[in-house]
């Protein structure tokens, strides 16, 4: 196993729980990938996922496994939005507060209604945000949501809805993004809960680090792999034999250090990436915000910027209570020149939450800037349809990819990911 992020872990604990003696590298010094925990002045720093749907159910049964469900906690959810010079109270994917806040205009809340929620309704079967192929999504597929939103339910769908969305979990832009992922979502949204993880998501995959350790599983963190090389009778992770492997991470990494078959290159050539930039700021008093997170449309101020998120709303113990945390998170159009001139960045989302938040510069007492060059796997309208030619039969013997651009773009997806990787790297092995 090459890779200790979401996908490397569930294909590890999937691996050993088939019979099979699991090493697992890291070139970190922490499990989690993207989606791990840094602490920062006292304070809990989810570097990148945040929250999750009571639907991500590979997520809850993979906490199950490590003995980690506690760890799993209602969230309040509550979001806000900014329009018209202020903040509104608003909760993404709840049609009643979609439907009562001031944040939309009466003539969207009017389209939701009346047009958008009976069309989730009528398609419910074919959309599962944790595996968008699952049940036939991409029969729905063909345009983006810019697209599909403009023309069926009006500019206002598109930027007071869709945009902050899909920025703030997804990093990418309705224009770049397929319409069938923000039905999904959106479909799921009409009935969910929303979960956060005690003491940070890092803390749920380092204890999978520890459960599967004291398994049996290798685990060597702060251990850069160089090259993996497939043969016949086994596979070489630089100096040492396996019999096979699994390489959980962003196709751009993969390629560094292992050559596929010319038809698996070929489709990963399809795979593309945003850019993730993602601002910690430490304050050093608590502010007054009842939300956890407030998105900004891209016609507001603050363009530098898609999302804030309070920390001190998500759960109780992320940060002290004389303290705020506010992870400010990078327009979509905006993240690459943020990580391109880090110390430029970070003063023009420092002057973004200024100009949101009024005094808050004064109160800064920490800020570190997380960059992410392969941030979020993009699902760009025609992605689901290159995602059914994956070539699985065609990938290297003994070797399989693992990640979230291989079936949704969330923790949810990367976790489906690892799984189906470890029982397709089994089952070949097993055929000998």
């Amino acid at each position: 196993m090459v890779g200790a992020g979401a996908a490397g872990l569930s294909a590890a604990r999937k691996l050993h729980d088939l019979g099979a003696q699991v090493t697992l590298f890291e070139q970190a010094h922490m499990a989690g990938g993207r989606a791990r925990s840094e602490t920062l002045e006292g304070c809990v720093v989810d570097v990148g996922a945040q929250l999750f749907g009571s639907g991500f159910s590979a997520l809850f049964e993979f906490a199950d496994a490590i003995g980690g469900r506690e760890l799993m906690a209602r969230s309040p959810g509550r979001d806000a939005l900014w329009r018209n010079g202020r903040l509104h109270h608003i909760t993404y994917g709840n049609v009643a507060s979609m439907v009562t806040s001031s944040a939309l205009p009466a003539t969207l809340k009017l389209r939701l209604g009346a047009r958008y929620v009976p069309f989730l309704l009528r398609h419910a079967g074919q959309l599962d945000p944790g595996d968008l192929l699952a049940r036939g999504g991409d029969a729905l597929e063909g345009e983006s949501v810019a697209e599909w939103g403009r023309r069926e339910l009006g500019h206002d769908f598109v930027e007071l809805l869709a945009y902050p969305l899909l920025g703030a979990y997804y990093g990418s832009s309705p224009e770049d993004t397929s319409v069938v992922l923000y039905h999904a979502v959106a479909r799921a949204g009409l009935d969910v809960k929303v979960y956060a993880v005690r003491g940070g998501i890092g803390a749920l995959f380092q204890r999978a680090v520890e459960v599967l350790g004291e398994r049996g599983v290798r685990v060597q963190l702060g251990r850069a792999v160089e090259r993996v090389e497939s043969g016949a009778r086994g596979v070489m992770v630089d100096d040492e034999s396996y019999d096979g492997a699994v390489l959980a991470m962003p196709p751009r990494s993969a390629l560094q250090i292992f050559d596929p078959d010319p038809v698996t290159r070929e489709w990963l050539r399809g795979v593309r990436y945003a850019p993730s930039a993602v601002l910690a700021l430490v304050l050093a008093e608590r502010i007054p915000a009842n939300y956890f997170g407030a998105s900004i449309p891209r016609t507001g101020h603050g363009c530098d910027l898609v999302a804030i998120c309070a920390q001190q709303h998500k759960l109780p113990g992320l940060v002290p209570d004389d303290r705020s945390l506010l992870i400010c998170l990078g327009a979509p159009s905006a993240n690459a020149d943020l990580i391109a001139e880090p110390a430029t960045g970070v003063q023009r989302m420092i002057d973004a939450v200024e100009a949101l938040l009024p005094g808050t510069r004064r109160l800064i007492a920490r800020a570190k800037l997380y960059r992410h060059g392969d941030g979020y796997p993009l699902f760009y309208a025609g992605y689901l349809a290159h995602l059914r030619t994956f070539p699985v039969t065609a990938q290297a013997q003994r070797v399989r990819l693992a990640g979230d651009y291989l079936v949704s773009p969330t923790v949810e997806g990367a976790i489906r990911s690892g799984e189906r990787s470890a029982i397709q790297l089994m089952d070949q092995l097993r055929a000998g």
